[in-house]
């Protein structure tokens, strides 16, 4: 449930990349300010009221978790100062309760039992947990995050001033005082500049513009030539019409031409929505509830390892690209082409890489301008801080080494390993297309080698079955080694893919596909000892996550190594099934033909769906409940949302820049 994003958060390097400098002695202004809000509040002032309406007061669900409060951001932006002279404006932070104390005993036993202990179980909280280590602070120093409201003319420390004088207030009739400190980062006033457009955001305002030029001439010139029915002087001039480009996407043919492989794009299209939906999750765990407390639960119900285990759905996604990658040169190859290395290094490279560039520049311009919220520098703040300090690790593809503990674009980590992979995978296609036998026997054992490497780092390292989402291993290095040494490590990410690669050599072999022939039985069989493995893989991991479970790092390294190649296997056997016919009622969902268009946009979404996430997720302006109806409302709502930004992406970069590419290479 724990996405790749807060691992670089958690990491202690990023203690010195976010210290915070100290505190400055407030001006004057603003001590007389926060004097002037006293006396307003006292004297009942509408403003004053307001902004003390606008912070948090003690809520309920304490004891459930309920200790994210975001009080009413708008309301205290909206804040302006005595209407006889209106100087300042509300200025919004969330503060850290760090000490709660009492000078009478009586009816405060409650309270004390919440500040010694509940606060010490908030440590599986994985969202405030990564903003204490984004902040410099221990794992243990685990706190409550109220919101205040103060003037604008104050900083951080006449903010705790406010906060302190408020809590302070509501908890006099019991002897309670607090201890506060601002959390800096999610401070927030009108015109404070955090939202001006700096040059490098006017520069992708003035990109963006181009772009759409580009696709108005190329779709008129488009209509003009078919309105005279001739054909284009060039067809590069057409590369960016949006007629052109919806149509092939729309496209839906009745017969598929020869050699498509169908059921590759719904296995594409569900296994999308898996991440999406394992995504989805990570925020709505991640984000303020106010039954946070009850979230571990979800960790003991066998049933909810679907979302534990989302992560095979990236295994999917290197299966299909070493698949894909090495069924298609065998093809041409088949079909007399050369292996061209340059076109294929240059067709790899562009044709991911132009969309993935303007995501990258959107992130680190943009993103955290188009929205502003309570929550924003947990989400939205964070990506545009890393893609302007790390943009040129993920488009050089290096980010899982370089830097790898802030990447920008959390889900980017993906995209190296898969073109490191690819660029390593002339190493074999060449040789698959020269001596295939021999090199099946290499790809078997590099593939055999992966797996035991995985076993020996697991074992080694005492790593968790899988990405880790338990609180005591999330809290610990755990989570973090698993990362370094296991998640972002291409060679331990080969497995799949080599499988991948194995299965997309025998689908360009035809003629070893027309002479096997299985009997009914043998299709059953096949069909239910391939469901069981895949079923095994998927639910084995509720092991782990039971209650009575004692780690072994045996057990894990068994799981942690064989598991991804489990999966592949499985997924080695759907395929090939489908495509000699053995594919039943399976096949037939898989290759639905309306899948294609989707299947197209996958990348794209893939790209953007996390932009959609994080906004949600940075502008709540309340703590929610959550519960897997509310998760999976959200989940269909981020699949109609984030179809608008993923076709407007498509048609802007990732289409016209296949489009050129075709035209270059002179490819159909």
């Amino acid at each position: 449930m724990m996405s790749s994003r807060h691992y670089f958060i958690l990491a202690n390097l990023l203690i010195a990349l976010h210290a915070e400098s100290s505190l400055a002695v407030e001006s004057a202004d603003c001590l007389n300010d926060i004097d002037e809000y006293k006396l307003g509040l006292l004297n009942g002032e509408p403003w004053a009221l307001r902004m003390f309406d606008s912070a948090t007061k003690m809520p309920s669900g304490i004891l459930d978790g309920n200790v994210l409060q975001m009080g009413n951001y708008d309301e205290c932006l909206a804040v302006e100062g005595p209407t006889n002279e209106p100087h300042f404006t509300g200025f919004y932070c969330r503060v850290k309760i760090t000490e709660l104390t009492f000078s009478q005993v009586a009816a405060v036993d409650t309270l004390k039992e919440l500040n010694r202990t509940h606060i010490l179980q908030l440590m599986h909280l994985p969202l405030l947990h990564s903003f204490e280590k984004s902040q410099g602070g221990s794992v243990g120093n685990i706190f409550p995050q109220w919101a205040a409201c103060a003037p604008s003319t104050c900083g951080a420390e006449g903010l705790e001033t406010v906060a302190k004088y408020n809590l302070d207030t509501l908890l006099s009739e019991i002897g309670g005082s607090v201890q506060v400190e601002a959390v800096q980062k999610s401070c927030y006033a009108i015109g404070d500049g955090s939202d001006a457009f700096d040059p490098a955001a006017w520069g992708l305002v003035g990109l963006a513009s181009f772009l759409c030029l580009l696709v108005v001439i190329s779709s008129s010139y488009h209509f003009y030539i078919e309105y005279k029915e001739i054909k284009p002087a060039n067809r590069a001039l057409i590369a960016f019409s949006a007629q052109k480009n919806l149509a092939e996407l729309f496209h839906i043919p009745e017969n598929l031409p020869p050699g498509s492989i169908p059921c590759l794009n719904g296995l594409r299209v569900f296994s999308l929505c898996w991440v999406l939906l394992g995504h989805r999750y990570s925020v709505q765990t991640n984000n303020a509830n106010i039954n946070a407390l009850q979230i571990v639960n979800v960790l003991y119900n066998p049933a909810n390892m679907i979302l534990l285990n989302a992560y095979l759905s990236v295994e999917t996604f290197f299966f299909l690209s070493g698949l894909l990658v090495t069924y298609t040169n065998c093809v041409r190859a088949n079909k007399g082409h050369a292996f061209n290395l340059i076109h294929y290094y240059v067709n790899r490279y562009v044709r991911l890489t132009v969309p993935l560039s303007l995501l990258v520049y959107f992130l680190a311009t943009m993103s955290d301008k188009v929205v502003r919220g309570p929550l924003m520098d947990l989400y939205v703040d964070w990506d545009a801080y890393t893609c302007r300090e790390n943009w040129w690790t993920t488009l050089l593809y290096v980010n899982n080494y370089v830097n790898n503990l802030i990447i920008c674009g959390g889900q980017s980590w993906y995209l190296t390993v898969d073109m490191q992979l690819a660029l390593l995978a002339p190493l074999l296609i060449y040789p698959l297309i020269r001596w295939p036998k021999p090199t099946m026997y290499v790809i078997g054992f590099l593939t055999l080698a992966s797996t035991a490497a995985v076993f020996a780092t697991t074992y080694i390292n005492n790593l968790f079955w899988s990405n880790p989402s338990r609180p005591e291993a999330i809290f610990s290095n755990s989570g973090v080694d698993y990362w370094l040494y296991f998640y972002s490590n291409t060679p331990m990410r080969a497995g799949p893919f080599l499988v991948g690669m194995a299965v997309g050599y025998v689908l360009s072999n035809r003629d070893f596909l027309n002479k096997v022939k299985l009997t009914s039985w043998q299709v059953y069989l096949g069909w239910a000892l391939n469901t069981a493995m895949c079923l095994a893989v998927v639910f084995t991991l509720a092991i782990a996550y039971s209650k009575e479970y004692v780690d072994d790092r045996l057990q894990a390294a068994f799981y942690g190594s064989l598991h991804r190649l489990g999966w592949s296997l499985g997924l080695a056997w759907i395929v090939i099934a489908c495509s000699i016919g053995c594919g039943g009622w399976v096949n037939k969902i898989l290759s639905w033909r309306y899948f294609g268009p989707f299947s197209k946009l996958s990348y794209c979404y893939f790209l953007t769906h996390y932009v959609i996430m994080f906004w949600h997720g940075g502008t709540w302006r309340n703590p929610h409940y959550f519960s897997h109806f509310e998760s999976v409302h959200a989940f269909f709502g981020d699949l109609f949302v984030v179809f608008a930004p993923s076709l407007l992406l498509y048609l802007s970069a990732e289409a016209p820049t296949s489009a050129l590419l075709r035209l270059a290479f002179k490819r159909n």
